[in-house]
């Protein structure tokens, strides 16, 4: 994943902050990605990640626990 985060998950990245039914989408579409990245991917993922993101919510910190998970 060596290039920007693509406009969809940006997108999902927005929707964290929206209605709880547009969060709980986003976080599962967020995880599902997560889940299928490769090691190596998932350190830019999450620098990416909390670069957009801006905020170290519950739902952040579920995102960034999932990557650190995967990446072992």
């Amino acid at each position: 994943m060596g290039r920007n985060l693509s406009p969809l998950l940006r997108q999902e990245l927005a929707n964290l902050d929206k209605d709880s039914d547009s969060r709980k989408s986003a976080m599962k579409a967020l995880k599902s990605y997560v889940k299928g990245l490769d090691s190596k991917a998932i350190p830019q993922f999450l620098a990416q990640f909390l670069e957009l993101s801006g905020h170290s919510d519950p739902g952040t910190l579920d995102i960034l626990d999932l990557g650190l998970k995967t990446a072992k």
